[in-house]
C-alpha cells in the first residue's frame, strides 16, 4: 500500500541543499551556471525518510506446550518505507538546477507483518492477575506495548496497542485500582507540569497521576512509537471509551513487563 497517508514529509529543494548540493560553475560562454549533485540530494532526502521508516511488528499467539493457539497477546503492526526516493531526488536536482524552489512529498509503501508463537502456560499462572470468576480487570503489558480487558480469564477487549511512559518518565509497575474517572479532562496546563492537553477523553485514574486515557494527539500506537507518554497509558480514543464505559470505579489494572 502506498501513498502520503497520515504522515508527510516535505522537501524544500532550495532550503537546506544549496550549500551542499549545488556548485557554480563558468560555462564555455561565460555564463555562470548551477551543477547540482544528485548523489548529495539523493543523500539529503533519504536522511529525512529513514527515522520515519518502521520495520513491521509481528503479532504474537500465546500457545501452549502443544501449540494450541490460547489467545493473540499482541496484534500485528505493519512498517514503512518510503516508496518514492528516486522521484522526489529527480525533481530537486531539476529545480535546484533550474533555480526553483521545489517541494516533494514522500510516499510510503506498507510493510506487512507477520505472526509468531510464544509458549505459555495453559493454566491460570500465565495471567499476570489471578482473577476471580467475572472480576473485571485490566492487563498493561509494557513489554509488548498492550492492554486487554478481562473478566476473569476471559477476555472482553483487546488486545490493544498502547504507548507508554519513556526515559525519565516510566509507568509504574504493580497492581492498582481505579479510584477517579472523567469522561473528558484538561491534563498538565499547570506551572509544574511541562505540557498542556485539553479534553483529554475518557480518563480512569490508577495509581496518584497515572492514568488510562484516549490520546487523539498521538499517530501511532505500540512498539517502536511506544515509549512516548509522561507515564500515563496512552490508547487510541475509540478503545479508550470502550474500555471508560465497560470499567469502573474499583477496577483492577496491572501494569508489568
Amino acid at each position: 500500500m502506498s501513498g502520503a497517508g497520515s504522515l508527510v514529509t516535505h522537501l524544500h529543494g532550495v532550503v537546506g541543499t544549496r550549500q551542499v548540493a549545488v556548485r557554480y560553475v563558468v560555462n564555455k560562454e561565460g555564463r555562470i551556471v548551477p551543477t547540482v549533485s544528485q548523489e548529495r540530494i539523493r543523500s539529503w532526502v533519504t536522511s529525512l525518510s529513514t527515522p520515519e521508516e518502521r520495520t513491521p511488528v509481528n503479532a504474537i499467539n500465546d500457545v501452549d506446550s502443544a501449540g494450541t493457539v490460547l489467545q493473540l497477546a499482541r496484534p500485528g503492526k505493519a512498517g514503512r518505507k518510503a516508496g518514492n526516493i528516486e522521484p522526489v531526488t529527480a525533481a530537486l536536482v531539476q529545480g535546484l538546477g533550474q533555480g526553483r524552489s521545489v517541494s516533494q512529498q514522500i510516499s510510503w509503501n506498507e510493510l506487512p507483518h507477520s505472526s509468531e508463537n510464544r509458549v505459555v502456560p495453559n493454566g491460570p499462572e500465565r495471567f499476570a492477575y489471578q482473577a476471580k470468576a467475572g472480576e473485571k480487570w485490566v492487563d498493561v503489558n509494557l513489554t509488548d506495548s498492550t492492554l486487554t480487558a478481562y473478566e476473569g480469564q476471559k477476555v472482553v477487549y483487546g488486545p490493544i496497542l498502547i504507548n507508554h511512559g519513556g526515559v525519565g518518565h516510566e509507568t509504574v509497575t504493580g497492581t492498582y485500582k481505579i479510584y477517579l474517572r472523567y469522561q473528558a479532562q484538561d491534563m498538565g496546563c499547570t506551572p509544574e507540569w511541562p505540557y498542556c492537553e485539553r479534553g483529554v477523553p475518557w480518563v480512569s485514574y490508577w495509581h496518584d497521576s497515572y492514568a488510562l486515557h484516549g490520546a487523539p494527539w498521538v499517530k501511532e500506537f505500540g512498539i517502536g512509537t511506544d515509549e512516548s507518554s509522561h507515564g500515563c497509558i496512552n490508547i487510541p480514543v475509540p478503545d479508550a471509551q470502550a474500555i471508560w464505559q465497560w470499567s469502573e470505579i474499583g477496577t483492577t489494572v496491572v501494569t508489568h513487563y
